[in-house]
């Protein structure tokens, strides 16, 4: 709708459609598995945040074609999120607030229309909030405002 097209893997209905993984130990596998990571990490002093990117149908699920039915079923990325929030070793962002912030406050796309990547502004919300989580430990680690970026745009193939 409204010119938007989404990304068309074979699995990309079943994400939208929040359809639950096959495996019934998915939630605790992923926690293991970042928690695993985590302490390998911290073994040799390097901090561990992870996040996850929210595709574009996310910050614009309105556009979503009308048979694609918006779902209370917790999406994959929620479900890491609340099998992780308890364990202080991992350190998890969720993109998704500052992304849908920017959505209703700015004149500016997030992401792409015809794909699934999002746009320099998009990129910078993210990159400012991991460097913001990241300089909770190393001070040195804050973002640079926007100002400070040279954005430039290149046609290429793709």
């Amino acid at each position: 709708a409204d010119g938007w097209a989404f990304v068309g893997w074979p699995e990309a209905r079943d994400y939208m459609l929040r359809k639950q993984p096959a495996s019934p130990t998915w939630d605790a596998d992923w926690c293991r598995l970042l928690a695993e990571r985590a302490a390998w990490l911290k073994a040799k002093d390097i901090d561990f945040v992870f996040g996850v990117v929210p595709e574009s149908y996310t910050i614009y699920n309105e556009y979503l074609p009308r048979h694609m039915d918006r779902t209370d079923i917790p999406s994959l990325q929620d479900r890491i999120l609340a099998a992780v929030k308890d364990d202080p070793a991992v350190a998890m962002l969720d993109f998704r607030p500052a992304l849908f912030e920017a959505k209703r406050t700015g004149a500016d796309l997030i992401y792409q229309k015809l794909d699934g990547h999002w746009q320099d502004n998009g990129a910078y919300i993210a990159y400012a909030q991991l460097m913001r989580a990241l300089a909770e430990t190393n001070p040195a680690l804050a973002p640079l405002p926007l100002d400070a970026f040279t954005v430039s745009k290149v046609r290429g193939p793709g």
